[in-house]
C-alpha cells in the first residue's frame, strides 16, 4: 500500500513541477532558433529564493536582496552556452545562473552588506548547485543535471575568475 501511495505522490510532484516549468515558459521569448547556444529574453520579471544571502545588489537587469531573493528583470538575455543542447527544462536554471554570473561580473559579490569579504568559490558553487536543482525540478534527468553541474564546476571557474578580474 505504501508503495502505491509513494508512486502517486511522485506523479503529483512531477505534474506540479511540469506546471511550474510551463509557468516560467510564459516569461520569455526566443531570440534565435539555434539548438546549441540558443538565447532568450525575459518579457516578464522572474523571482526566486536562493541560498546566496548577505549581499544586496541591483541594476537594470537583476536584483538580489540580503535574504537571497533574486529577481531577474524584464529584458534580461540568457541562454545555455558551450556545447549544451537547449531544452525547456534547462531555461529557468540557465536564466537564474546567468543572472548570478552577471552579478559576479559587475562586482556584486565583492563585499557582504556588513563589510566582510566573501569566499568567491563558495558563492560560485551555490550558483552552480542552483542551476542543477532547478533543472531537476523542471524535469531534467538527474544524470544530465549532474553532468551539467560537473562541467560548470570545471569550466565555470575560468569564466567566473575572468569576469571577476574585469572588475576594478
Amino acid at each position: 500500500m505504501k508503495f502505491l501511495e509513494r508512486r502517486r505522490m511522485k506523479k503529483r510532484i512531477k505534474a506540479l513541477n511540469k506546471i511550474r516549468c510551463q509557468e516560467f515558459h510564459k516569461k520569455y521569448k526566443r531570440r534565435n532558433y539555434l539548438i546549441i547556444n540558443a538565447s532568450f529574453e525575459l518579457i516578464e520579471d522572474h523571482t526566486i529564493k536562493t541560498d546566496i544571502v548577505g549581499f544586496s545588489y541591483e541594476d537594470r537587469s537583476v536584483k538580489l536582496t540580503i535574504d537571497g531573493v533574486l529577481t531577474v528583470k524584464n529584458g534580461f538575455v540568457f541562454g545555455a552556452s558551450g556545447l549544451t543542447i537547449d531544452s525547456p527544462n534547462t531555461r529557468e536554471g540557465s536564466c537564474v545562473h546567468d543572472a548570478l554570473y552577471h552579478i559576479s561580473q559587475l562586482g556584486g559579490f565583492k563585499l557582504t552588506y556588513d563589510g566582510h569579504t566573501p569566499n568567491d568559490e563558495l558563492i560560485r558553487k551555490e550558483a552552480d548547485k542552483l542551476i542543477r536543482d532547478i533543472c531537476i525540478k523542471n524535469g531534467m534527468s538527474k544524470l544530465r543535471a549532474y553532468t551539467w553541474y560537473s562541467v560548470l564546476r570545471i569550466a565555470g571557474s575560468k569564466a567566473w575568475k575572468t569576469k571577476q578580474s574585469n572588475v576594478n
